[in-house]
Formats: structure tokens, C-alpha cells, sequence
């Protein structure tokens, strides 16, 4: 029903924003609201990627947050057929600072994907795993 795709350039200089790009797209005929938490949809805020360099996995270095109950703004809509699009900065939360190859994988789950009507604060929540291809770039020296 919901295909994730990453994408980032094949090549970035060090010291520059490296802009990882994330599109989810609604295959389904019917409208879908999705719960943002910890997906790009709401930002790099939390641990949902895999990210490896020269010298293995990067640690997460941004915001961490617990939850409450969804409210209803915590969600995004997408229509039937419809594909929403963020970019989000690596760079922000992950230290890139060698040159070389690196690879992202989204490693997180939707919490809540709910069919239809907008949904209702302290419902029951809907996870649903999302396979997104991981995505390879190269840093140059600056």
C-alpha cells in the first residue's frame, strides 16, 4: 500500500549540508493518514536510520523524545495516489567529517497508518513495517 524511497547525491564535500531525500507514496485507492513520528516526515528525531562510513556505523547525535498519545496534527494525509516528499540534512545529527563512502538505511516502522477518516486521539495504533532500498553517496574533500 505505502512505497518509501530514499535518495541522496552521489557525491557531496565535506563541510556541506548532505540532503538525504525521502518520499512515501499511497498506492492504495484510498486516503491514508500516517503517524510522522520518527520518520523524516517530522524530521531527524530519532533514532530511524542506519548510517555507515568509512569507519562503520555513525552514532545518532540528535534529539531523542518520548511520546505521549498521537494527537491528530501528529499525523500526515495522503491521498489516494499521492507521493509526499521531505528533504532532511545528515550532516545535522550524523558526523560526517571523512571522506569516503557512506550508506543510509531506514531501519524504523510506521506506528500508526490508519485508512480513511483522520484519527482519533488514544486510538489503537496500526504499526506496519516499511521497506525503503538504502542509498550510497561519497564525500569528497572540501
Amino acid at each position: 500500500m505505502l512505497e518509501c524511497k530514499l535518495l541522496a547525491p552521489p557525491n557531496a564535500k565535506l563541510g556541506q549540508p548532505v540532503m538525504l531525500g525521502f518520499s512515501l507514496h499511497n498506492r492504495s485507492p484510498q486516503d491514508v493518514w500516517v503517524l510522522a513520528w520518527n520518520t523524516p516526515l517530522e524530521g531527524l528525531k530519532g533514532r530511524f536510520l542506519t548510517v555507515r562510513g568509512p569507519a562503520g556505523e555513525l552514532a545518532y547525535q540528535g534529539p531523542m523524545f518520548k511520546r505521549g498519545t498521537p494527537q491528530p496534527v501528529d499525523y500526515r494525509k495522503l491521498i489516494a495516489g499521492q507521493t509526499l516528499k521531505v528533504e532532511v540534512d545528515l550532516g545535522l545529527v550524523y558526523d560526517l567529517g571523512k571522506p569516503g563512502p557512506y550508506t543510509v538505511r531506514y531501519t524504523g516502522q510506521l506506528h500508526d497508518v490508519v485508512l480513511g477518516a483522520v484519527p482519533a486521539p488514544g486510538g489503537n495504533l496500526h504499526a506496519q513495517p516499511l521497506h525503503c532500498p538504502g542509498v550510497a553517496f561519497k564525500l569528497l574533500p572540501a
